[in-house]
């Protein structure tokens, strides 16, 4: 066989192999961080022209480059360029597969400005003088904090924020010459309003909703001027400093948390103010017109001591859940509040030296006092539906004192929790209470032209007391049944006729009762604790007394000039605290025929017409001292024989 010489030698071919390469892709992992190629390589040991896996000897890796793309952004403080502030967007490669873009890696920067719209924080006093901040704020419409507004020198002009629609803080207006926000409709805080010397306009033209207080003015003297046109409610209080001069008109203004109006304002327009949820307070003294004809709910007190006041319009007011005070309001002629039904506190109407006439037409529960007071010039009272003053929780006065009154007719009042004083009423003639059942105590005194009292369904009570009522000629009190106590004193009273069913008093005083000249208008009585009578100039006898059986108490009958016989009481078998009978000039013996004992003292003395002491022929213990002097025709012997009679 011939050779071929191009051939390569038998063992040559069988030695070495053909060399061949392979490319694989090589997924993410240990080699390549973000995959790519592995080229492998080997001889081709069993020259099929494949590189197979166990022929492989060797391998290399073409990697792929980082591709991850990370951003970055930061904030940016304001600028001219960016007024609100800006965000700083950056992108860039990870190079270091770390996870964050670092300075060194950023490709490239995107700057993006805020919004105008949001003012992030508070804006004070001092930010008026940062141009770009300013610039920022006038772009804003909502202010996430709170806002001072004030004119910075030499900026004394007016100022415009006419984007602004929200402030989530506070609000305070500094001194300047104008304040222009007229998109400006909520503000979550408070309001405060400083005085300006002139009468500057505040614009607040869309403001609906105040969340806190709105304080206008403070002590010194300053125009308020202010324009709200659309407001329509204030959480907090309604405040006017002391020094606030001008007008205050908020015409929509329908609810409040307070009034407190103490300033000099020439006029005050709420005209569509309903509730105030708790105290109404004005106490202006250059005001003269009080007008809130939309008012219907005071939640708590309601105080009125403006002296200049001459007109009141609370037309509507229905409930007040605290007191009423009306104090020192000078020139006002009347006050009418026709639609008040309820005032869970008190009612006092003291020292409106004009007021003529008090309309509380339909009011019914006062649930605390209720006093009327130094009004001399009051001659109508109207309160035809009262019922009830006062409560067991809240017991309270009711008070009449010093007014003009000619009659005090209070029809349908029913029960007073507290002391009735009716006082130093120089014209009242007529008390009439025709429906009152409970009353603890009623004082009426000091009122030299009254005649007639009405009290006929009087049944619960622990007192009366009439005194210096020199022109008394009637009392009805005929339902009273018991009174633990009774005192006359200084009247004109003829009888106690208008007292038929009493049947018990605890202590009885009568003194110096003009024209009373017996006790016959109390014949129903039976006990009596303790008993004086003194000073009265026509009273003959006590006739009209029989039915005391005891008296546990001190019993003084003294300075009775016509006083014939003390008789009354000769049922009356002991006294319980001593008995005194003296000064009684006409009296010519003591005949208290039933009497056995007295405990404690017995003084007979200054009866000039006393001639016997037979009447005391059943005495038979005195455990006190026995005074018997000044008894000029009293024979000796028988001041003796009842000294002996006791051991005395």
């Amino acid at each position: 066989m011939e050779r071929d010489d191009d051939a390569p030698p038998p063992g040559d071919a069988a030695m070495e192999p053909v060399q061949l390469t392979r490319r694989d892709v090589e997924p993410v992992g240990a080699h390549c961080a973000y995959g790519g190629i592995a080229v492998r390589s080997g001889g081709d040991r069993d020259a099929d022209g494949a590189l197979d896996d166990d022929e492989i000897v060797a391998t290399a890796y073409e990697c792929n480059p980082a591709t991850t793309t990370l951003t970055r952004q930061d904030l940016v403080g304001r600028s001219a360029a960016c007024p609100g502030g800006a965000i700083a967007v950056h992108t860039g490669i990870d190079d270091n597969n770390n996870g964050a873009l670092e300075d060194s890696e950023i490709d490239a920067t995107d700057t993006q400005c805020n919004s105008l719209e949001h003012w992030t924080g508070d804006f004070t006093a001092a930010d008026w003088s940062d141009s770009v901040k300013v610039t920022a704020l006038r772009g804003a419409r909502i202010v996430d904090g709170s806002l001072t507004i004030i004119a910075v020198f030499p900026n004394t002009g007016d100022i415009e924020l006419p984007l602004l629609e929200v402030v989530h803080g506070n609000v305070n207006v500094g001194f300047l010459l104008g304040l222009s926000l007229p998109a400006l409709r909520e503000i979550e805080g408070d309001v405060t309003v400083e005085l300006a010397l002139f009468q500057a306009p505040r614009s607040f033209a869309a403001l609906e909703r105040i969340g806190g207080t709105l304080t206008l003015g403070g002590d010194e003297l300053g125009f308020v001027s202010v324009t709200a046109p659309s407001l329509r409610e204030i959480g907090g209080a309604l405040t006017v400093g002391t020094g606030a001069l001008g007008a205050v008109a908020l015409p929509k203004l329908s609810t409040v948390g307070s009034l407190i109006e103490g300033g000099k304002l020439s006029e005050l327009h709420l005209d569509a103010l309903a509730v105030i949820g708790h105290d109404l307070e004005v106490s202006d003294n250059a005001l003269t017109n009080l007008s809130l004809p939309a008012l219907t709910t005071v939640g708590g007190d309601v105080s009125v001591t403006a002296q200049s006041l001459s007109s009141v319009d609370l037309s509507v007011l229905q409930r007040v859940s605290g007191n009423i005070t009306v104090d020192v309001v000078i020139d006002l002629p009347a006050l009418s509040l026709p639609a008040l039904t309820t005032v869970g506190g008190s009612v006092s109407i003291v020292a409106a030296l004009s007021l003529a006439t008090l309309d509380l037409g339909n009011l019914e529960v006062v649930g605390g006092a209720f006093r009327v007071s130094s009004l001399p010039m009051l001659s109508a009272m109207q309160t035809p539906k009262l019922r009830t003053v006062g409560s067991d929780e809240l017991p309270s006065t009711f008070s009449v004192i010093d007014v003009g009154l000619d009659a005090l007719a209070l029809d349908s009042l029913t029960e007073i929790a507290g002391i009735t004083f009716i006082s130093f009423n120089k014209n009242l003639h007529a008390v009439q209470l025709p429906s009152l059942r409970v009353a603890p105590l009623i004082v009426i005194q000091a009122s030299p032209a009254l005649e007639a009292i009405a009290l006929p369904m009087w049944v619960s009570a622990n007192g009366l007391t009439l005194a210096d009522l020199p022109a008394l000629r009637m009392l009805d009190a005929g339902s009273l049944v018991q009174l633990p106590s009774l005192t006359l004193r200084r009247l004109s009273l003829p009888d106690l006729s208008g007292l038929t069913a009493l049947t018990s008093v605890t202590t009885l005083s009568v003194d110096r009762v003009e024209e009373l000249k017996n006790f016959r208008g109390l014949s129903s009585i039976q006990q009596v604790s303790s008993l004086a009578l003194t000073g009265n100039p026509a009273l003959s006898s006590l006739d009209g007394l029989e039915a005391v059986t005891t008296i546990s108490g001190h019993v003084a009958i003294a300075g009775n000039p016509v006083l014939a016989s003390v008789a009354g009481l000769h049922n009356v078998t002991s006294f319980g605290a001593g008995l005194e009978i003296s000064s009684n000039a006409a009296l010519p013996g003591i005949e208290l025929t039933g009497m056995t004992t007295i405990v404690g003292d017995l003084a007979i003395t200054s009866n000039p017409e006393v001639k016997s002491l037979s009447g005391l022929a059943a005495l038979t213990s005195v455990t006190g001292s026995l005074v018997v002097t000044g008894n000029a025709a009293l024979p000796t012997a028988e001041i003796d024989a009842l000294r002996l009679r006791l051991r005395k």
